[in-house]
């Protein structure tokens, strides 16, 4: 009888040979979601919802790779203040844009009256327009500049018939201002409104107007 035990059937390999079980080296496969995450939070080009699932996959990252069960630790890692920031980014970005729409909205919305106004509303109707207007504009035209250059412009166009308000108006823009063109329709004919706008406060999101024309002629000019 030999004096020697029986090797363990555990040091064996799954094919019988002994021993070759311990020196399985293989890496360990990355975390699809660790690198799902950091892709996601690079991703400002889609606001918000870029930066939730970074955060989300990187979460799921971070489990997935506990104890060296798969790699890409660093990546999900990395993949969560990022995609903190990238929401914080695009989030201000969505908040500035419908900011500036609502902000124009309400600007176009005063404009219109001012044309169409009877001597009776001309007053409140102009006192809405200025109160969205630069201390320059301000300065260069006063309450009564505007009025006398409403009356010009009902003059030579006459009365306000239709106003162009477009989603994907014509803009250009130059310097720090950008200059709406508004089609519109006169009791005399059709004529072009430019409205020059200035940005103001936390990220230009607040819009005033800076100029006002109907052709060649604008209030400042007056």
């Amino acid at each position: 009888m030999s004096q020697f035990p029986p090797r363990p059937l555990g040091d064996q390999t799954a094919g019988g040979v002994p021993g070759f079980a311990a020196f399985d080296h293989r890496p360990a496969p990355y975390s699809a979601a660790a690198i799902a995450g950091f892709v996601f939070s690079l991703l400002i080009c889609i606001p918000v919802l870029g930066g939730i699932l970074g955060l989300v996959f990187g979460l799921v990252g971070l489990g997935s790779t506990a104890g060296g069960r798969r790699r890409g630790r660093g990546l999900a890692i990395a993949a969560i203040p990022l995609s903190l920031l990238t929401g914080f980014a695009s989030g201000l970005f969505v908040y500035a844009s419908l900011s500036a729409m609502r902000n124009l909205i309400t600007i176009s919305s005063r404009i219109e009256p001012i044309f169409q106004a009877n001597d009776a509303a001309l007053d409140d109707a102009l006192k809405a327009v200025l109160a969205m207007t630069t201390p320059e504009f301000q300065q260069e035209a006063s309450p009564e500049d505007f009025r006398q250059w409403l009356e010009d412009v009902e003059a030579e166009h006459g009365k306000l018939v239709e106003l162009t308000l477009d989603p994907n108006m014509p803009a250009e823009t130059t310097g720090d201002k950008v200059v709406l063109v508004l089609p519109a329709k006169f009791v005399q004919g059709p004529a072009t409104i430019r409205v020059t706008l200035k940005g103001t406060g936390p990220l230009n999101t607040r819009l005033l107007i800076d100029d006002l024309s109907v052709g060649d002629s604008s209030p400042r000019k007056q």
